[in-house]
C-alpha cells in the first residue's frame, strides 16, 4: 500500500511537471525552425528538443515500471538532459563568429565531442551504481554522491566556465550593439538554465530531505520555464 501510494505520487508529480514543459518546449523549436532553417536556429531548437525528449523519456520511464526499459528510459532521459544544455555553449560560440563562415567540420566536431563527454551518464550512472531507482526509492531517481558530484563537475567546467569567458567576450563585441539587450538576456537566462539542472541534481541527492525536495518543486519548475521561456525570447527572430 505505500509502495502504491509512492507510486501515485510519482506519477501525479510527473503529470503536473514534465508534461506541459513538452508542448512550450516543442512550440519554441517549431517556431524558430518555421522562421529560418540556420545553423543558429537550429542549435536553439535542438536544445528546445532535446530538452523535450528528456522530459518525454521521464514519462515514459514511470509509465514502463512494470516492464523491464524503465531504467533505460531514465538514463536516456539524463543523458538529454545535460547533452541538450551543451547546445546553449554551441550557441554561444556561433554568436561569437555570425560574421566568420564556421566550417561544418568545427560544428559537427565540437557537437560530437559534447555528445560523448556527456555519455559519464551511462558508465557511472549503470555500472557504478549512480543512480538508484526502483521501488526501493518510492520510484524517485536517487542519485549517489560520487555520480551528483561528477554531474556538477561537469556542469562547471563544460558548461559555466566556457559560458562565463564567451559572456565577456560577446558582450564586448556586442557593445554599443541594437542586440545588446538581447544578448545579456540569452546569457543571463542560460546561466538560470545551468542552475536548474544543478538544483535538479541536488533533488535527486537528497532523497531524505523533505524540506528541500518540497522548496525544489515550487522553484525550480517556474525557474525552468522562465529560463527556456526567454532564451527563447531573446532570439527568437533574427539570429542571423
Amino acid at each position: 500500500m505505500i509502495l502504491q501510494s509512492l507510486l501515485i505520487e510519482r506519477i501525479l508529480i510527473v503529470a503536473i511537471g514534465q508534461v506541459w514543459p513538452i508542448f512550450y518546449l516543442s512550440i519554441f523549436a517549431y517556431k524558430l525552425l518555421k522562421r529560418k532553417k540556420s545553423r543558429s536556429t537550429i542549435t536553439l531548437s535542438t536544445f528546445f528538443l532535446l530538452l523535450a525528449n528528456a522530459y518525454l523519456f521521464a514519462i515514459f520511464s514511470i509509465l514502463s515500471i512494470n516492464s523491464p526499459f524503465y531504467y533505460a528510459f531514465y538514463i536516456i532521459c539524463w543523458y538529454f538532459l545535460i547533452f541538450s544544455h551543451c547546445f546553449l555553449i554551441l550557441f554561444s560560440w556561433l554568436l561569437l563568429h555570425i560574421e566568420e563562415s564556421i566550417s561544418f567540420k568545427k560544428y559537427n566536431i565540437f557537437m560530437v565531442l559534447y555528445g560523448l563527454s556527456v555519455t559519464y551518464v551511462f558508465w557511472i550512472g549503470i555500472f557504478y551504481d549512480g543512480i538508484l531507482y526502483d521501488a526501493s526509492t518510492g520510484w524517485r531517481p536517487v542519485f549517489s554522491l560520487p555520480f551528483a558530484i561528477v554531474n556538477w563537475l561537469f556542469i562547471i567546467v563544460f558548461l559555466v566556465i566556457p559560458e562565463i569567458i564567451m559572456s565577456f567576450t560577446l558582450l564586448k563585441i556586442f557593445k554599443g550593439s541594437s542586440v545588446i539587450i538581447r544578448i545579456k538576456l540569452f546569457l543571463l537566462t542560460t546561466f538560470i538554465e545551468y542552475l536548474v539542472i544543478s538544483l535538479i541534481v541536488l533533488y535527486n541527492t537528497l532523497y531524505d530531505n523533505q524540506w528541500y525536495r518540497s522548496i525544489h518543486i515550487f522553484i525550480n519548475l517556474p525557474l525552468g520555464m522562465f529560463g527556456a521561456y526567454f532564451i527563447y525570447r531573446s532570439f527568437g527572430r533574427d539570429i542571423d
